[in-house]
Formats: C-alpha cells, sequence, structure tokens
C-alpha cells in the first residue's frame, strides 16, 4: 500500500457522505466529572499556560503468536500508527475555526491551539487473553476483566504514569475477515470504543482507554473497500482518508480530560471533536471545551500524566486577596505583589523551573499544605521580600530554596526540605521565629 499524508485525504473525506460510515464511536464509563472551581486561575484564558504534554502509551494487543494486530516491520502499518500519533496531536494545534451553532453558540469567541500535547509511547504485546475482545453485542468497557492484570502491570513498571491505551480485537469478526478473507460489503465489525472520565475526587485513579478492533477495520477497508464498486471504486487514497487516522485517539483522550460526548443523531455537529456517532468527522473544539480539559489537567487525576517539565515562565500574578482552597497542580510560578494576601490551604504541585514571590509589603499564608514540585532536577525558588509577612504553618515545602529579605518569616510545626543545591538565607532587616518546625 502506497503512503498518503492524512490532511489531505481528511478533505476528500469531508467531502464524501460515504465516509462517514467507516467512523468509530464511543462510550465513556466511570469517574466523576463534576468540575472543580479553581480561585487562583481562570481557565477561560489559557494564553500565559504553557502546552501541556499528556503521557499515553498506545498498547497494541495480539495473539500470542504474534497475529491479529499491527506490526513492526510493516511499514504500512507504522505509518498508520504514526498518522495516529501526528494528527491527533495536529488537531489539538490546529483548530478549525468551522463550527455548529446546534453545540457551541460562538459566545466566548475561538480559539486556535488548544496548548495540549500527547506524547506517545508505543507498546506492543502478545496475549491472546488480552487480545480478544469478544463479548456479547454492543458491550464496551474501558478495562474488561482480561485487561485489568495487564494494566497493573504496565502501570507498575512504569516510571512515569501514562494513560494507557488497549487495542484489541473481536475474534469472531477477525477470523472472518482477516482468516478466512471474507469480505463482506457492511463490516459487522463492533465499533465502539470506551474510556475513563477523570476523577476530581481521587487524584490517584487511573484511566485509561479500550480501543476495539482497529486492526480488523484497518484490514477490512484497506483489503475490502479499496476498489468495491458498492463505494464507487475507491482508491487507496481515498479510503486512507476515510480512517481519518488520529481522530478517535484525539476524541478519546479528550474524555480522558473531562470532555463529554456531542450526541446529535440528525448529523447536526458532524464537523466537531466530541460528535461521537458514525457521522461525526471533524476536530472543532470550542473555548468552553478548551477551558475543561485545563481544568482537569489542574484539579482531577488527568494532571499526573503531564511530564514533569511542563511549566511557563510567566507567574500567575496575585493583586488582591485570594484563597486556594483546592488541591491543585499549576504550570506556572506564582507572585503576591500590591500588598494582596494570599492563602494557601491545601496541596500545590508547582514547576520546580519556576518560583513563588512576595514582595511590596504583600502576606502569604501557607496552612495545612505539601507544597512539591514534580521535577527534582531543579529546585523551586522562593523568595520573601519588601517588608512581607509570611506564615508557614502545619506545612511541608519539598525541593526548595529560600531566601528572606526585608521579610517577616513565621514557621511552625512545619518541614522544609532544601532541593539538592537549596539555601535557607535569611538576610539582614528580617525577622523569623521558628517552633516545631524542620528545615533539612
Amino acid at each position: 500500500m502506497k503512503k498518503y499524508i492524512l490532511f489531505i485525504s481528511v478533505i476528500l473525506f469531508c467531502n464524501n457522505i460515504k465516509s462517514q460510515v467507516f467512523q468509530d464511536i464511543c462510550s465513556t464509563v466511570g469517574s466523576s466529572t463534576t468540575l472543580k472551581s479553581a480561585s487562583l486561575l481562570d481557565f477561560s484564558d489559557i494564553s500565559d499556560e504553557p502546552i501541556k504534554y499528556v503521557r499515553v502509551n498506545l498498547i497494541f494487543l495480539r495473539k500470542d503468536d504474534g497475529t491479529g494486530g499491527f506490526q513492526e516491520n510493516d511499514p504500512d502499518h507504522q505509518q498508520y500508527i504514526s498518522d495516529k500519533q501526528n494528527n491527533s496531536n495536529y488537531f489539538m494545534a490546529n483548530i478549525p475555526s468551522g463550527y455548529d451553532s446546534h453545540c457551541y453558540d460562538g459566545s466566548s469567541g475561538l480559539l486556535d491551539d488548544s496548548k495540549i500535547r500527547f506524547v506517545y509511547n508505543v507498546i506492543y504485546i502478545n496475549n491472546t487473553s488480552a487480545w480478544n475482545n469478544h463479548t456479547a453485542s454492543g458491550y464496551c468497557s474501558a478495562l474488561p476483566s482480561n485487561l485489568v492484570a495487564l494494566n497493573d502491570s504496565i502501570i507498575q513498571n512504569s516510571s512515569a504514569p501514562a494513560i494507557n491505551v488497549f487495542y484489541t480485537e473481536d475474534s469472531v469478526p477477525y477470523d472472518s475477515i482477516v482468516v478466512n478473507q471474507n469480505c463482506p460489503i457492511n463490516n459487522g465489525i463492533p465499533p465502539t470504543s470506551c474510556t475513563t472520565l477523570p476523577s476530581f475526587l481521587n487524584l490517584n485513579y487511573n484511566q485509561a482507554v479500550h480501543m476495539r478492533n482497529h486492526y480488523t477495520k484497518y484490514y477490512w477497508m484497506m483489503n475490502c473497500v479499496v476498489g468495491n464498486s458498492y463505494w464507487d471504486d475507491p482508491d487507496e487514497s481515498t479510503v486512507y482518508g476515510w480512517l481519518n487516522a488520529g481522530r478517535i485517539e484525539a476524541h478519546e483522550l479528550a474524555h480522558n480530560l473531562a470532555l463529554r460526548d456531542i450526541d446529535k443523531p440528525n448529523g447536526e455537529c458532524a464537523q466537531h471533536l466530541m460528535m461521537h456517532n458514525s457521522q461525526g468527522y471533524g476536530n472543532f473544539l470550542s473555548p468552553d471545551e478548551i477551558e475543561r480539559m485545563h481544568n482537569a489537567l489542574s484539579l482531577s487525576s488527568a494532571r499526573k500524566y503531564v511530564t514533569a517539565d511542563t511549566y511557563s515562565n510567566t507567574p500567575i500574578s496575585v493583586s488582591s486577596n485570594t484563597t486556594m482552597d483546592e488541591d491543585m497542580r499549576i504550570y506556572r510560578g506564582i507572585n503576591v505583589n500590591n500588598g494582596a494576601t494570599l492563602e494557601i490551604l491545601n496541596n500545590v504541585i508547582i514547576p520546580s523551573e519556576t518560583e513563588i514571590s512576595v514582595s511590596d509589603g504583600s502576606n502569604l499564608v501557607i496552612d495545612g499544605s505539601n507544597v512539591t514540585t514534580p521535577n527534582t532536577s531543579s529546585i523551586l525558588n522562593i523568595a520573601f521580600t519588601q517588608n512581607s509577612t509570611i506564615s508557614i504553618q502545619n506545612s511541608s515545602i519539598e525541593n526548595c530554596d529560600i531566601n528572606v529579605g526585608s521579610a517577616n518569616l513565621t514557621l511552625d510545626n512545619s518541614t522544609i526540605e532544601l532541593g539538592s543545591n537549596g539555601e535557607f538565607v535569611i538576610n539582614s532587616g528580617s525577622e523569623f521565629l521558628m517552633t516545631n518546625s524542620i528545615i533539612q
């Protein structure tokens, strides 16, 4: 099979109504999707947010003998898998402007980049039991029983958390189409893929995606649909475009970031990414949907999948009194100024490449919080200057460097863990009171 550039093929796809029959649908299962408020940030404006890189394992299951799925030494298979990865990120980086008012009224404007990317790791596993998803018609589970142990093993042996995406096959249509070389007009391949939503309650919740029958469908399209008179004798380029490689990955992974399906049975909103029935083909995301994903990447279980070195050099400016009581991961530093008071009353994950600064007679209260960094190869700089007042109690700060200048610092029942080259410096003109605390 020849290689084709999908972005050109997608144009053909959008102009061919028949192509819509080849699209996947999906189902969401699992956890809580109640969004939390974020007092420190308004994710409706992501202009200063970094691009957030989300780790994903693409796990291609095959039978014990290595058959039944995509092959590492097949250049056509590798092109398709590469297109899945590249195109899903292209879709997230290039949001089209066209949308349907049935699903978005335009009131929040348009964004041309979601500022979310997926960092993929491809794994091939030969395991017949895990490979076969044949179940009752229509049934779908993001993590069926035959994948639970495998998922647990991958999690335990991974150096960093990633969303596990399992590609399995239904043995019945696989045997009919691939093994016995039947070429039905309509494929009869169960199309439904499944995913888990993030949890805003259990931040350790493990999310997964179950992609069903992608190899059997790919085989059927490239061997049964190409040149078939029923489909007006399409060539390989056209059929490959109908696969719309990467859209279902982007769609399912967006579910992992808290987006819901759009379900319009009459075909409205087909150009929207979250349109999930067979008529959906497009990749539009509204600013409201993008805001929801960034909210999830700070406040839900999805945040643990973001790479450790994701950060922005633009600090969050706190210039009015603010109370931060959410368990939250942020991707920028914090600058408390203008005489404001910032209260941090819950756990915070903050990039070590940034800093916390309190200046201009401003105040910082950290109470009942564990302040940590995802990346320990650099140190979080904390600076208290210009007559600021800082109270740290019943808390811990890890992997840091603290410089107190012209400030009043109280440390009570707390622990400061300095980074590998970190220092704790109290400059002349400062006041420092420490009780029941440790600096190490």
